[in-house]
């Protein structure tokens, strides 16, 4: 199953498109991983949760050196489409889910509003909404709670 927003990140399966090579793996049996193709989506979104369901089939799936049996749970690693003007950050430089601390060329703080469009592994992959200042930006991974705008810094880098 696929959220909504899930499913706008990738390239679902259709009749037009070439099946997509993905990884999955599977919490019963740590450190192994299978290739699988995913083929299709099934064509109804389920009514209580909105979910699309996709198939990913796995060419054979008993020849390996791990076996996957039906019905086994797998978490699946889907490539996803690019991001354009996406920036990753370090999860704890996000605050409040609203806004991320910058660095101006005056060595002053900048606050900057961005909209996070997902996380995964620590990082948070944002986009800034109106920025004050254009990438390359020096954000600050671990603001403080005390930060105002225009504030004099120090940085590791000087």
């Amino acid at each position: 199953p696929l959220t909504p927003e899930q499913a706008a990140r990738i390239e679902l399966p259709n009749q037009s498109t070439a099946p997509h090579s993905i990884t999955l793996t599977s919490p019963t049996k740590p450190g192994s991983t299978w290739t699988a193709l995913l083929t299709r989506t099934v064509p109804v979104i389920d009514p209580t949760n909105q979910v699309v369901f996709v198939i990913a089939e796995i060419a054979h799936p008993y020849d390996g050196k791990e076996s996957l049996p039906i019905g086994t749970f797998v978490n699946a690693s889907i490539p996803s489409k690019e991001i354009p003007k996406a920036m990753e950050i370090p999860e704890l430089a996000l605050v409040n889910d609203a806004y991320l601390w910058a660095v101006d060329s005056e060595m002053k703080l900048v606050k900057i509003n961005a909209k996070r469009l997902l996380s995964h592994n620590g990082m948070a992959y944002v986009k800034l909404v109106e920025p004050a200042l254009t990438p390359p930006l020096t954000i600050i991974s671990r603001p403080l709670t005390n930060f105002r705008t225009g504030m004099s810094v120090k940085t590791d880098k000087q």
